[in-house]
């Protein structure tokens, strides 16, 4: 008996779907047609691959881009394009341009992803590149389980050696409140030397000054634009750092220069006071 084949739901207009899947037919797959926002696709589970098919630049909705993104964030997304997009980036499409491919190019990214070999566009639980030097393993804090462990192992990279700098921290920004808050207010106190970067769906009021996180990114954003917001935060604490005990050095050194001896002689009487010896 042959394994079923695997669904990949195809997102846009109906004539448009309808028209790519009858012209990119492929062996173990089967395309299902969906709607802008989802319609067509029934699942609670996040697909491996999801395709959208995009004609031209304005044709998808802002709000459309955010609610299929907001509901896959597992999924690796291969946006396929029409002629317009086979010249490289181009303005007026909602889409993250690392997501976009041209048509001739859209069905062997999607086949790809379902090898394991993803479009590094979105995160996704499939195999990806080790951290690079200094990058440790990711501590994920999500109220979705399945989303954490995930995360945790495509930000922790390969079994084999293993991260080799200090652990560090990914918060999931959904669905925030006071208990959670309350969370990293604990966390921050007991490690205050971790590093703690905040992922959130597009939706998510996320203000660049958010307190308590060093680096502020978007769900879909690939594991190389996480490790490097790590990276650029290790390096920035560390010379922080430096710079408060260096000075602390100058501020003790200052207070002892200016009459040392009269320092050193005031100490010495104050000693005999407490211990009660006198000339």
């Amino acid at each position: 008996m042959s394994d079923p084949p695997v669904l990949i739901p195809a997102f846009g207009t109906p004539r448009a779907v309808r028209r790519w899947i009858r012209t990119h037919p492929a062996a173990g797959v089967r395309f299902v047609a969906c709607g802008f926002n989802g319609e067509g696709f029934e699942t609670n589970d996040d697909p491996l691959v999801c395709v959208a098919i995009e004609r031209f630049p304005e044709e998808w909705p802002h709000n459309s881009v955010r609610t299929l993104l907001d509901r896959f964030p597992l999924s690796d997304w291969i946006v396929a394009c029409g002629p317009w997009a086979n010249g490289g980036d181009r303005t007026g499409s909602p889409w993250p341009a690392a997501l976009r491919r041209g048509n001739a190019e859209g069905l062997r990214a999607a086949l790809a992803a379902l090898d394991g070999h993803g479009s590094g566009g979105a995160f996704g639980d499939r195999p990806s590149p080790a951290p690079p030097p200094g990058v440790g393993p990711a501590l994920v804090v999500s109220p979705d389980r399945g989303y954490a462990a995930a995360l945790a192992r495509t930000l922790s990279g390969p079994a084999s050696g293993g991260p080799s700098g200090p652990i560090w921290e990914l918060w999931d920004r959904d669905h925030w409140d006071d208990r959670r808050a309350a969370d990293l207010t604990r966390s921050r106190l007991r490690f205050p030397e971790r590093v703690r970067v905040a992922v959130a769906s597009l939706e998510s009021p996320v203000e660049p000054g958010d307190a308590g996180f060093d680096a502020l990114l978007r769900k879909w954003d690939p594991p190389e634009v996480v490790w490097a917001a790590v990276q650029s935060a290790t390096v920035s604490a560390a010379s922080s750092a430096a710079s408060s005990v260096a000075a602390a050095a100058s501020t003790a050194a200052s207070s002892i220069a200016p009459g040392s001896a009269g320092s050193a002689d005031s100490a010495s009487r104050a000693s005999a006071s407490l211990t009660g010896s006198s000339d």
